[in-house]
């Protein structure tokens, strides 16, 4: 136990930390509360918001904040309280998970401010005290707010799940996976289970699965499956929404025809996002693409309610490919693996990049990743570290990519990356890591080129 002195040091520490970085925060808003721009109904908007910096300063003030914010109530809290409430947190995921299935948020959208007994009536909890329970949770944790003895409303987190559905099936996928959580400890300490990487020994496998890998049971549940697309693009959206628009000069790269091919891109959310934050930029690139012919077919359809403009004019073409294979498109300006890499082993990837070298064109082409990369509390030479006494890969920051270290492990028993467990891998398929661009969020950007480009 550290003595009072070593606490006050401690607390002094972080208080420094809090208010000079909160103060960052507050600059930057105060900067941008004359930059309002007027919509086309005369009405003024105002664009700023803190939790999406607009630059690198921005952005590391939020993460010291968050940091010190968490290490600040491990200063406060015993262990014993500490731990007792991470072992039961599980509780919380679970109240989420049910007022998503029904559909509650959706319900205090149409009605209003409602009473539990009608909430209880609208969902057919008949108990409105564990009916209570679930909701009063969900309203310690910001979700949900209680405007009254027994009066729930929609806060700003609960209409999120109302209107955005790829963040509600974010939540039902979550919730579909729970099973796994369940019988993961016994699948770790199982020596030849631990050991493998085959999806048919995964978690998903022997629970949800029956025996199928999870690619394997989502072709065969075509229901699932597009709750996983949806899922898929909330999470590129938390983790990685930012370093699509804000991690990488793409100001630079979309213009005189360039070619942006998304392989295994899944909706294709990443072109979307990049057509959607560069507006001016629309008819200077091409977006291609790539992946499975069921997934293709379920951007097919999302394209075509969200932006058909797109496909009609060939600023964005959705194709089959399977990226074991040659790609079809050579020398693109970027080949772009966004939250794919993860989920295969080194000898899959190298495949997978050495048919991308193939199709690169010297001078030009470059095979960006976009993905999540562990960065260890003990601090990583490639990797800009936190201030002490934080933990240097800036602790609660971090957690939600680390969670879905979990996810992974569990669903289709893929792995998360240092920068030198990628550099391994990129190396082996003959091309170089020429720089790791540090993004807002929890994503970076690996630009490799030809080693002649490099």
């Amino acid at each position: 136990m550290a003595t009072a002195e070593q606490q006050i040091t401690h607390l002094r520490s972080l208080l420094d930390i809090l208010t000079n970085s909160t103060n960052d925060l507050i600059a930057e808003l105060s900067s941008y509360s004359s930059s309002k721009s007027t919509t086309g109904s005369g009405a003024t908007t105002d664009h700023t918001d803190v939790r999406i910096p607009k630059d690198p300063k921005t952005e590391d003030a939020r993460k010291r904040v968050i940091a010190a914010t968490a290490s600040l109530e491990a200063a406060l809290f015993t262990p014993q309280w500490r731990l007792g409430h991470l072992a039961h947190s599980y509780f919380v995921s679970r109240a989420l998970h049910m007022a998503v299935e029904w559909e509650i948020p959706q319900l205090l959208t149409t009605n209003g401010p409602m009473h539990l007994d009608d909430l209880s009536a609208k969902t057919g909890i008949v108990d409105t005290r564990k009916l209570g329970l679930v909701m009063r949770t969900l309203c310690a944790h910001h979700v949900f707010a209680e405007t009254a003895l027994d009066v729930f409303a929609n806060d700003e987190a609960s209409t999120a799940l109302a209107t955005d559905e790829r963040l509600a099936n974010s939540v039902r996928y979550a919730s579909f996976l729970f099973p796994t959580a369940d019988v993961l400890p016994s699948l770790l300490k199982d020596p030849a289970l631990c050991a493998s990487y085959a999806p048919r020994d995964s978690a998903f496998s022997k629970s949800i699965g029956k025996g199928m890998g999870q690619f394997e049971y989502l072709n065969a549940h075509p229901e699932w499956r597009d709750c996983f697309n949806f899922w898929l693009a909330s999470l590129g959206e938390y983790l990685h929404g930012l370093t699509d628009v804000g991690g990488y000069p793409w100001e630079s790269t979309l213009r005189n025809g360039a070619v942006v091919v998304d392989v295994g891109g899944g909706l294709g959310s990443s072109i979307q996002a990049l057509r959607t934050n560069f507006p001016d930029r629309q008819n200077d690139f091409v977006g291609i693409v790539q992946d499975q012919p069921g997934m293709i077919e379920h951007a097919t359809a999302h394209w075509q309610k969200t932006d058909p403009q797109a496909l009609a004019r060939g600023g964005v073409k959705l194709t089959t490919h399977d990226f074991f294979n040659e790609n079809p498109v050579k020398g693109a300006d970027v080949y772009w693996f966004r939250s794919v890499i993860v989920d295969w082993q080194d000898g899959d990837l190298t495949t997978m990049f050495t048919h991308i070298k193939n199709a690169m064109a010297p001078g030009r082409s470059r095979l960006l990743i976009g993905e999540y990369i562990m960065h260890p509390t003990c601090g990583d030479a490639l990797l800009p570290d936190a201030p002490p006494p934080l933990l240097k890969n800036y602790g609660e920051f971090q957690a939600m990519g680390l969670i879905s270290g979990f996810i992974l492990t569990v669903s289709p028993n893929g792995r998360q990356r240092t920068v030198h467990d990628l550099n391994n891998v990129v190396e082996a398929a003959g091309l170089k890591i020429v720089k790791v661009w540090i993004c807002r969020g929890l994503g970076n950007v690996i630009e490799c080129r030809l080693k002649e480009d490099a």
